[in-house]
């Protein structure tokens, strides 16, 4: 990382160093580290690390100037803060939803205990099953459907009647402002989910 600072920045370091400078503000944690494939490791105040993943929010703030583009990193990073986690299945049911994650991006969610519910789509892709939040995804795991009391299969199945009836029903609250467009973005990625289902042995575009 020190290499960064004595040659002149890409854009991308800039951004970088940016939204890791801008994470303590927001979200209370231990440290931030960044790393070389363009992310940020985020260690909470808990002591859970928190990947983030700069490519998306990079592409989408170069797109935006002052205010909006502000508001976009700023949301990017709060969507970072995990949610309380469902205690029950009936909690949880309505909003499993199925997600596409490259082969690389899954492995990155798996730390220690924490082992999400995954399984191969095509080569160097995998199905996880996610719990769609207002504004955050997380991933269910092997600890989760302990916890619920409830079968992996029964999960998965539930995540696709979710995505089949238009994606998952989320807890509104009127005085948080709900980002559409993140949410269509992620409805986009799990539609490729259904998508993969139908035509198993066409390579994925991504």
């Amino acid at each position: 990382m020190a290499g960064w600072r004595r040659r002149r920045q890409t854009p991308e370091q800039a951004f970088s160093d940016e939204v890791a400078q801008l994470v303590p503000q927001l979200v209370a944690t231990q440290r931030v580290d960044q790393h070389d494939d363009f992310s940020l490791h985020i260690t909470m105040a808990g002591g859970e690390v928190v990947v983030m993943f700069l490519q998306n929010i990079f592409a989408e703030a170069s797109k935006l100037e002052g205010d909006p583009r502000a508001e976009r990193i700023r949301r990017a990073v709060l969507a970072m803060n995990p949610p309380a986690r469902p205690v029950t299945w009936a909690e949880a049911a309505p909003k499993v939803l199925p997600a596409v994650r490259a082969a690389s991006t899954a492995a990155a969610y798996t730390a220690g205990s924490i082992v999400p519910i995954r399984s191969v789509l095509v080569p160097l892709v995998f199905r996880l099953l996610a719990l769609d939040e207002e504004h955050s995804l997380s991933f269910v795991t092997e600890e989760d459907v302990t916890a619920w009391a409830v079968e992996a299969a029964a999960v998965e199945a539930r995540a696709g009647d979710n995505l089949r009836h238009g994606g998952a029903e989320v807890a509104m609250n009127p005085r948080r402002r709900v980002d559409r467009g993140a949410r269509a973005r992620r409805l986009r990625l799990v539609l490729a989910d259904h998508a993969g289902r139908a035509r198993p042995d066409r390579r994925s575009a991504r």
